[in-house]
């Protein structure tokens, strides 16, 4: 029926390489057949693999969960030790993620003197990675700032979250406005393990405060 929402990562999946939106591929004539995330490939961008949505939903629990366990041992941290202990695993990926945009960032100006880029799209990706990169630097002064209660809300949200992505009575729209609550992009990659074994899906989520 038009109107209603299939995708429940509309408007957060997308591209690692180039930032356009992962499409949602539901086979509504083919009943046994899983929907699938499959890239818009166009010149800039090719050859990303597709993934099952399972296949990806499965990814985005595991990496909720492992967000779950980061923050709850910031809490321990934060009860065994008078003086504040940041997730060291949390502030290391933040910059891990921080660093590989600033190569992304630097690589933009290789596309555009090469001509994979015009003008504006070398404009409209640089704006992007500049905004993504201000979030992500906000997220890691958090992390290395957050009080005990600040965590435990943000593992309290985590949670309902996971709740709602393992719970198969619980919509698409609503699985959709839970994620957007506390997610603000999702970025996909994936690698093709070989006929007959699937794909290993690879996530980064961006986090709002």
């Amino acid at each position: 029926t038009s109107g209603v929402l299939i995708n429940p990562l509309a408007g957060l999946l997308v591209c690692a390489k180039c930032g356009k939106a992962m499409r949602y591929q539901a086979y509504p004539s083919r009943p046994g057949t899983m929907p699938r995330y499959a890239h818009p490939e166009s010149t800039v961008c090719t050859g990303v693999k597709s993934a099952r949505a399972d296949e990806v939903m499965d990814a985005l629990t595991e990496a909720l969960s492992g967000l779950c366990d980061d923050f709850t041992l910031q809490v321990d941290n934060y009860a065994s030790d008078k003086e504040k202990r940041p997730s060291e695993h949390l502030v290391a990926s933040v910059r891990k993620d921080i660093e590989t945009l600033e190569r992304r960032r630097v690589q933009l100006f290789e596309y555009l003197e090469t001509g994979l880029y015009t003008p504006a799209e070398f404009s409209e990706r640089r704006e992007a990675l500049t905004r993504q990169l201000e979030a992500l630097r906000a997220t890691l002064q958090s992390a290395e700032s957050e009080k005990p209660e600040d965590i435990q809300a943000r593992i309290v949200k985590y949670t309902e979250v996971l709740a709602s992505l393992r719970d198969a009575s619980v919509g698409a729209r609503a699985k959709n406005s839970f994620l957007r609550e506390t997610i603000s992009r999702i970025d996909y990659s994936a690698d093709d393990l070989g006929r007959g074994n699937g794909t290993a899906v690879h996530l980064d989520l961006y986090l709002k405060d």
